[in-house]
């Protein structure tokens, strides 16, 4: 029987690597007989339950450590693979590895790998058995930033195309519309950003608004869907441009809402930027966008780009720097129906060849068997 031990921050959270953990592990019970995960318990929102099967509130690094090491070394004789969620918790991988020759795997998502890193985590990076990559764009950016580097395997996120799929537009837009408390939406052009708004304040949403000031278009409506420490600021942006009566934060909504929201919109856009602290994988909110037949604008400077399908189009990326291209790409997408129409087809089509969770737990299993 092949035993594997799950540990990673915020497994039943809110946030993208939640999303893309919770993913893991139903694929990894899937696969393996015993699987054994801890949750390391940054944020107490708790969005998801039955993942954990040990939930550790974070008070300190060694703390956490110790505890878990403990739990670990009276395992030790029943565990063939360790699996971290992030590398601030590998430095236990590490040394468990020196101690009884376990072998560890790492995610490495793109901010978190691709700067410089301390010692020890160096260490416990070259050291590991798999480091899964999220993008491409992180596998081919990680020699400029580090000598040693393990064997690689790359992992998209995986889409639920059951939940995320496409709804006819003027169901989604009465329902949308009711639950928002929006009025009629006909007539109107509509954008999205699904994201949380974190300090780093990288998702976006200045481009779209200064776009929209710059337009002055009554027909744009932009729905900015979650929550976050840049809220306030986007808000007072918002006000400042004059489009108070033409975005709409609705706050985060329930995971239910979602399919409805991108399937009531015409684009979906997340256009990050890439810099030292910032950047994005392939962000969930295009891919699940794309599930529900819509168009994509997002930026080119990270992994954005790879949610974007180059033998069938379905949307743009565009730089970050050039407001102009957003503008010039969505007055295109606005002026054709018939173009909207085929790139949101390519997209549903895309996520469906490449993203479905069927192909992401097959890709993990071959990449975990390959370490076992």
């Amino acid at each position: 029987m092949t035993r594997l031990v799950y540990i990673g921050f915020n497994i039943e959270g809110i946030g993208g690597i939640p999303t893309y953990t919770r993913y893991q592990i139903k694929a990894l019970k899937d696969l393996f007989e015993s699987v054994f995960v801890y949750s390391v318990a940054r944020d107490p929102l708790r969005i998801a339950e039955g993942y954990a099967d040990r939930t550790l509130l974070y008070t300190t690094r060694t703390r956490v450590a110790l505890d878990i090491v403990r739990d670990l070394v009276a395992e030790r004789r029943h565990m063939d693979l360790i699996v971290f969620n992030h590398i601030n918790l590998a430095p236990m991988g590490y040394l468990m590895k020196k101690l009884f020759g376990t072998k560890y795997v790492l995610n490495a998502y793109n901010i978190d790998i691709l700067r410089p890193l301390s010692w020890l985590r160096r260490r416990t990076f070259a050291a590991c058995d798999l480091t899964i990559c999220e993008c491409q764009y992180t596998v081919f950016q990680l020699p400029k930033f580090h000598r040693d580097i393990p064997r690689t395997g790359l992992l998209y996120d995986p889409v639920d195309t059951e939940f995320f799929r496409p709804i006819d537009k003027r169901e989604a837009r009465e329902h949308v519309a009711r639950t928002f408390g929006l009025g009629k939406l006909d007539g109107k052009f509509i954008l999205v950003t699904v994201s949380v708004l974190p300090k780093s304040a990288n998702k976006g949403h200045r481009i779209v608004l200064e776009a929209m000031a710059e337009m002055r278009d009554p027909d744009l409506l932009y729905l900015i869907v979650g929550d976050g420490p840049d809220r306030p600021n986007v808000e007072r942006l918002a006000r400042e441009q004059g489009l108070d009566d033409q975005v709409i934060f609705t706050g985060r909504v329930d995971g239910e809402e979602l399919p409805y929201l991108y399937s009531a919109v015409d684009v979906v856009a997340l256009i990050s930027r890439s810099a030292d602290g910032i950047g994005e994988g392939v962000p969930l909110g295009l891919l699940e966008g794309a599930a529900c037949a819509r168009p994509l604008i997002c930026g080119n400077e990270d992994g954005s780009p790879e949610a974007i399908c180059g033998g069938r189009p379905n949307g743009y990326a565009i730089n970050p720097g050039e407001p102009r291209e957003f503008i010039e790409c969505l007055q295109r997408l606005k002026n054709s129906p018939e173009l909207l129409e085929n790139m949101g087809r390519n997209s549903h089509r895309f996520i469906t060849d490449v993203f479905e969770y069927s192909k992401f737990k097959e890709n993990l299993g071959a990449l975990l068997r390959s370490v076992l």
